[in-house]
């Protein structure tokens, strides 16, 4: 009877152990977590911080989930793998053989920001433990800054201005999310946060802190009140424990096709695996929800029987601000005369739609709109891109108000079925 082991319960260790589960009913299928926490969903941090749901609405699932599917969930901290014994070491000292082993140890926050910053109180928004930290600060809290850039951030701005607290969000120059967008969105962006009510700085870096005044001044000149400082601009891969061990890592962990490391039975997904940017052309780190779960399940395939090569993923970044959906992914930018270029623009309706094509191929686009949600389209349009799926009958309908890249994807995969 094989043992397989899975470090990380996020989306993607968790997936990876309810597709194992189906795919091997007898197995012994542990999975280690360094938080307290069955699976929730972190995308929905922002809005139990503001009061809109709460602890129940985030978890998935309880921990009699994983018991009655026969998953045995250790909550303790991976220090080291030994992999020429087939086994991992915990922080207590214990020890567990695996047959297969599956990292998802995710990604911790990484910020490169001038150290003067945490002379105000200053929080990271990453788990459970991080929103319910914040969450009591708010309680004497009125002048919020984030500096942001991930998905989560733009979020949590929309939010916390709902709660009646004055916010602002910093987006510092450079931020590859941020840097999705073109000018033209960007300026929609910039307009649909002015209206909601949050003061929005964009591509500017911190110059200074002022603890007693509790404000930060900007590259700019401009001087901000800060009562609390929430940090969620970039996170690096969770790579720490595998230093001394034979994994070949870069800034995440190095998989081929298949999610397999360079270690025989050794597999990587989700935040801390570089996989394979169909736009970069090379392997790297990508974080998203939506991806890390496809990852999961695909390579559970892989484990019981390597068929299932994994084409790429692309960059992406998917929210909402009041009634508006936005949505980027892939290149967007900074295109030359090879593409053609499928544009759509209504400063006043706050529409924007922009899609590129290189022949036949999408290798990009971006989506702000009413219509889509943009819950079914961000996998859909990575799929599209990722996968090289022909796009030319669909061309002289791609700014059509209902088409749907969710649906468009649902026609190749039924096609490919039948």
């Amino acid at each position: 009877m094989a043992t397989y082991l899975i470090i990380g319960n996020g989306i993607a260790g968790f997936s990876a152990a309810l597709r194992l589960r189906k795919l091997r009913k007898n197995a012994e299928i542990y999975i280690f977590t360094k938080e307290k926490y069955p699976i929730y969903d972190k995308r929905d941090l922002p809005f139990f911080i503001s009061g809109k749901v709460d602890e129940d609405y985030i978890l998935l699932t309880d921990l009699d989930f994983y018991e009655e599917n026969n998953i045995n969930i250790i909550f303790g901290t991976v220090t080291f793998i030994d992999t020429d014994n087939y086994e991992i070491r915990l922080s207590d000292g214990e020890y567990y053989g695996y047959d297969k082993l599956i990292i998802a140890s995710g990604s911790k926050p990484i910020s490169k920001i001038n150290q003067k910053i945490f002379q105000l109180p200053t929080y990271y928004l990453k788990t459970m433990d991080d929103a319910k930290s914040i969450k009591s600060a708010l309680k004497t809290a009125n002048n919020v800054v984030i500096i942001g850039g991930n998905q989560s951030s733009f979020t949590l701005a929309a939010e916390l201005v709902d709660i009646n607290k004055n916010v602002s969000l910093i987006i510092r120059k450079g931020n590859m999310t941020w840097n999705l967008f073109d000018d033209f969105s960007k300026i929609v962006i910039s307009k649909l946060f002015s209206y909601l009510g949050v003061n929005f700085y964009p591509d500017v870096e911190i110059s200074n802190v002022d603890r007693k005044k509790k404000s930060i001044k900007l590259s700019s000149g401009k001087q901000i009140p800060a009562d609390i400082v929430i940090i969620d601009e970039n996170f690096t891969p969770n790579i720490d424990f595998l230093r001394k061990s034979k994994i070949k890592v870069g800034e995440g962990i190095i998989v081929d096709h298949y999610f397999m490391t360079n270690v025989e039975d050794v597999y990587a997904i989700g935040d801390v695996a570089e996989v394979y940017d169909v736009i970069y052309g090379k392997n790297m780190p990508h974080q998203g929800w939506e991806i890390a779960k496809e990852q999961g399940e695909l390579v559970a395939y892989n484990i019981v029987e390597p068929a299932c090569e994994y084409m790429g993923t692309v960059t992406a970044i998917g929210f909402t601000i009041g009634k508006y959906n936005i949505l980027a992914a892939g290149l967007t930018t900074g295109t030359d005369d090879k593409y053609e270029i499928f544009t759509y623009k209504n400063l006043g309706k706050m529409i924007y739609k922009k899609f590129i094509f290189d022949g036949e191929y999408l290798v990009g686009g971006i989506m702000i709109t009413k219509e889509q949600s943009v819950d079914e389209n961000k996998l859909s349009l990575i799929r599209v891109i990722s996968r090289k799926m022909i796009m030319e009958p669909w061309k002289d309908d791609i700014l059509r108000d209902d088409l749907s890249f969710y649906e468009i994807y649902t026609y190749f995969e039924k096609n490919i079925e039948d």
